[in-house]
């Protein structure tokens, strides 16, 4: 059972390395079986323009886009109201002003990086893919994410002359004449069908090639303090304040408590990787 585990997207990802040909004369093939006829409704389903079989194409060959995850915690001070002296001095507090310390920015973390593949476009070569006459790199070196990602770079008819050379080797096919010459592969045919969707104002094709060529935006997490967007003060009743302390604008002595800060780090890293 683990050998076929991901039988269907491995058939998927040798299928979209196929010219166009190739696929439409397999399409109605009986030879194949049934999951490998599912992987041929999602390539059609995918050039019917329906997003969601794009979408499964690309989660299955390339995985999904990881959402970069940005936390935002409050931060948290400890107030020594009954401090006569600074940890290191033998100086009582009222002879020996403490200069006040400026708090540091917001403390961020990103938990998750997204990955983003920029490939350089060169055009023009003789033969091979239509795709390929555009590109320095072998089309079937290319992910389909890093396909729609170069193909966005060329010029605009690009997509749409792919497409319809794909359906004049079809109509070709069925009617039983001469097939063209050139072939785009079925990850080129997929790829110009997003994009010429998005060009065609279609708000999902354009959402999903934003990120599917720049990543998804950031999502941004913030922990409230008591009172949403305070940050938590604690009343320590030492009378010795740790060196480093400064005076607030009550006069009394404080320090931020960036150990606090790092421990919901290490938490909320542990909780992710445990999920």
């Amino acid at each position: 059972m683990a050998g076929n585990e991901r039988k269907l997207s491995q058939f998927m990802h040798t299928v979209f390395n196929w010219d166009w040909q190739d696929y439409i004369e397999a399409e109605d093939d009986d030879n194949y079986s049934a999951s490998e006829s599912i992987v041929f409704s999602v390539i059609r389903s995918a050039v019917m323009q329906k997003m969601d079989a794009i979408k499964i194409a690309l989660n299955r060959l390339d995985g999904k886009l990881k959402t970069p995850i940005i936390m935002e915690y409050p931060k948290v001070f400890h107030l020594y109201p009954n401090a006569k002296y600074v940890e290191g001095s033998d100086t009582p507090i009222e002879e020996t002003p403490v200069e006040p310390v400026k708090p540091d920015a917001p403390i961020t973390d990103v938990a998750i990086q997204g990955e983003i593949v920029h490939l350089k476009a060169v055009p023009e070569d003789e033969n091979g893919d239509m795709f390929e006459l555009l590109s320095d790199t072998p089309i079937e070196e290319l992910t389909l994410r890093q396909t729609i990602d170069k193909m966005s770079d060329f010029p605009r008819e690009t997509p749409k002359a792919i497409v319809e050379q794909a359906h004049n080797i079809e109509m070709a096919i069925r009617r039983h004449q001469p097939v063209p010459d050139l072939h785009p592969k079925v990850k080129s045919v997929v790829a110009a069908h997003l994009i010429l969707m998005a060009q065609n104002r279609d708000l999902q094709a354009i959402y999903e090639v934003f990120d599917q060529v720049e990543g998804k935006l950031a999502e941004t997490f913030k922990i409230l303090g008591p009172n949403e967007d305070e940050d938590i003060f604690i009343t320590q009743y030492s009378t010795v304040a740790p060196k480093g302390a400064y005076r607030n604008e009550d006069g009394i002595l404080m320090i931020e408590a960036t150990e606090s800060q790092a421990i919901w780090e290490n938490k909320l890293k542990e909780g992710t990787r445990g999920a």
